[in-house]
């Protein structure tokens, strides 16, 4: 029998004790020395196994590899630093910290030729990175969409199926452990948008801040919206879009978005994710599974812990130059409050269709490149859905609406 793989362990949240707890009932794996922020908060944790300082981990011979589970992206960072340049792998599932230093985590890994693994950081439990490095090459590959955040996708199940007001429905989130501890990080986009930079660089090969990718959240998004979608025959999902636009160009992109029936994203609720995979040719291929909770979570850990083991680590291929570009168009629809500001420009590619007491509704064509220059569509009370699912063409999304008009006083009443 192997000896156990020897870990030195920093954090002990959901995260950090859902690994501990799966290793429990695993053989072939020990947690040596455990770090946290505040260790008496956890008096469950033997003394002797808590490290008094981050060195008393880095700097051991009795530690293997290195499971990072913290909060702080950039506590996390010089974690890693310090790790491999001490020749401990890192295996973590911290996704801004590896969004905003990604290029640098390469060059550290060639560097000290030590592996950094971090499967768990994108979608929990499920092997997109991998899949994507193994399976799928630029050349035949058109695009990826994908619910990538368990929390918004569990808020928005919440509101649709029962009704909740989305503030009940983030408390629910956060209790069952779904939530990160800023829940702003997950309802604004700023999670799946660091997961989309991840998967950005590893299927095109183009490393993109998180901040320079266009993306909202879920948190001006309205009982009406969700009405709306229903009267479309769809859900509303918060989805992370990249595609290939042409030679050299690509775009992504997070934004909420309507989910029509009989589509793969459509029965992904709760906290699951689903990734779609679209070949050159149109063919799919669904990524399933839990994508928030420490279950999940700890899973993709033990995962890349055993890849570890069998000399497992990414290759980062050299892949033709592509650059980011907003010359999508999509079928937007806006619900704003009387009195907000449109700038004119956009103004002029919206038509309205209704409104109530409080909001106007509008619907119009518009390229990315649009929203990409302005935040006046994030401002508060302002919600933006692409309902592009629907466009056949002009005249049929127009009846559409003229319908949906007639039916107002039912759809946008609020709940």
């Amino acid at each position: 029998m192997e000896n156990p793989i020897r870990i030195g362990l920093f954090g002990y949240g959901v995260v950090g004790s859902g690994f501990a707890r799966l290793l429990e009932d695993i053989p072939g794996a020990v947690i040596s020395r455990v770090m946290v922020k505040h260790p008496f908060l956890h008096q469950e944790l033997d003394a002797e196994l808590l490290a008094g300082h981050l060195h008393d981990i880095l700097y051991s011979k009795e530690i293997d590899i290195i499971v990072e589970a913290i909060d702080d992206a950039e506590a996390a960072f010089t974690i890693l630093k310090l790790a491999l340049e001490q020749g401990k792998p890192v295996i973590t599932a911290n996704k801004r910290m590896i969004a905003n230093h990604l290029p640098e985590i390469i060059r550290l890994q060639k560097r000290f030729n030590t592996p950094v693994l971090y499967e768990a950081a994108c979608c929990a439990g499920i092997p997109v990175i991998r899949t994507l490095e193994e399976y799928f090459s630029p050349e035949l590959t058109a695009g990826l969409s994908g619910i990538i955040n368990g929390s918004t996708n569990y808020i928005l199940t919440a509101m649709e199926r029962f009704r909740f007001r989305f503030d009940h429905a983030l408390q629910l989130a956060q209790e069952a452990g779904f939530a990160e501890s800023d829940a702003a990080l997950d309802v604004e986009g700023k999670d799946a948008v660091c997961k989309l930079s991840i998967i950005v660089r590893h299927l095109w090969g183009l490393h993109v801040a998180p901040e320079a990718l266009l993306h909202t959240g879920i948190q001006h998004v309205l009982p009406q919206d969700l009405r709306l979608a229903e009267q479309l025959g769809g859900v509303v999902k918060l989805v992370a879009q990249t595609r290939k636009l042409g030679p050299g160009s690509i775009t992504a992109f997070v934004l909420p978005r309507l989910i029509v029936k009989g589509t793969p994203l459509y029965q992904v609720l709760h906290e699951y994710n689903g990734i779609v995979l679209e070949d050159i040719n149109g063919d799919e291929q669904l990524l399933y599974g839990k994508g928030s909770g420490a279950e999940p979570t700890a899973r993709g850990l033990w995962a890349d812990l055993q890849a570890w083991r069998r000399g497992y680590r990414y290759s980062y291929p050299e892949k033709e130059p592509v650059s980011l570009a907003y010359d999508q168009e999509l079928i937007l629809h806006f619900s704003l409050p009387h009195g907000a500001y449109v700038p004119p420009q956009v103004q002029e590619q919206l038509e309205y269709y209704a409104s109530d007491s409080r909001y106007r509704y509008f619907t119009g064509r518009l390229s990315l490149a649009v929203l990409a220059v302005g935040s006046w569509w994030k401002e508060e009370g302002i919600s933006l859905l692409d309902i592009s699912a629907i466009a056949g063409d002009e005249a049929e999304l127009k009846e559409q609406l003229n319908t949906l008009m007639l039916l107002r006083a039912d759809i946008f009443q609020p709940v």
